[in-house]
């Protein structure tokens, strides 16, 4: 048995409950990137000015890195490029030392853990995003897919909540026509209550703070954001 399957099989054990498959429509990895199929290829000589510059021009979260010859190398996130900023490490190192470094969320020993084939369904996909959560030592919300010496992308925890929805809206639209969801089979549908995070486990800061400060809160918890509050209530998110 493979280290992948061990950690998903000790996270369903531990009381994440395995969901069905009919979650996303039976939907694969292999559907959502089909429309999408990623053009613009980092390479380990490239440097993380370069991948600043795509992820301002694409949107996107995260790519794959190859060396010259194809072979897949790591996965660098938006948390690299953060971690990058907070360290002070300048935008010309090259992507593979920076994959190399001990500070990616994403490297070489950990891809086993982080790919994915086509073929397989968004509900495994997800499960597999869980485990990783809760190790806690790599990337959880993004998985490279590939097949072989193919490869074909990455897919985000976003790609997943995008289908989920769209799944949702068209399978089961409301009295009105307009998408909305009372029921599921007999089921009650989920609220904003359900899915929300605690506010208990939101973390915040002033205004005023440093930015580095709120960058550094972002890295020690691994948390995507931080809500940015004063005496008068809620003033964004970073």
């Amino acid at each position: 048995m493979d280290a992948t399957l061990r950690v998903d099989e000790a996270v369903l054990d531990s009381g994440v409950r395995r969901a069905p498959e009919s979650l996303f429509g039976g939907t694969t990895v292999g559907e959502v990137l089909r429309s999408r199929r990623d053009t613009c290829k980092l390479l380990t000589k490239d440097q993380l000015g370069d991948f600043a510059e795509v992820v301002m021009a694409s949107g996107r979260t995260a790519m794959a890195v190859s060396d010259e010859a194809g072979n897949l190398k790591g996965m660098l996130t938006v948390n690299d490029l953060l971690r990058a900023y907070f360290e002070g490490v300048p935008p010309s190192m090259p992507l593979g030392c920076w994959l190399a470094s001990g500070r990616a969320r994403a490297p070489p020993q950990l891809l086993q853990r982080l790919t994915v084939e086509p073929s397989l369904s968004l509900v495994r996909v997800a499960e597999k995003m869980v485990a990783n959560a809760v190790a806690g030592d790599c990337a959880c919300h993004h998985v490279v897919v590939k097949e072989d010496e193919c490869l074909y992308g990455v897919i985000s925890s976003h790609d997943l909540v995008s289908v989920l929805c769209h799944h949702d809206s068209d399978a089961h639209p409301g009295a009105d026509g307009n998408g909305g969801a009372p029921e599921c089979r007999g089921q009650p549908a989920v609220t904003v209550r359900d899915a929300m995070k605690p506010a208990a486990h939101v973390f915040t800061c002033p205004p005023g703070d440093n930015l580095r400060d709120a960058l550094k809160v972002l890295l020690v918890t691994q948390q995507n954001s931080v809500m940015v509050v004063d005496e008068a209530g809620v003033r964004g998110f970073i």
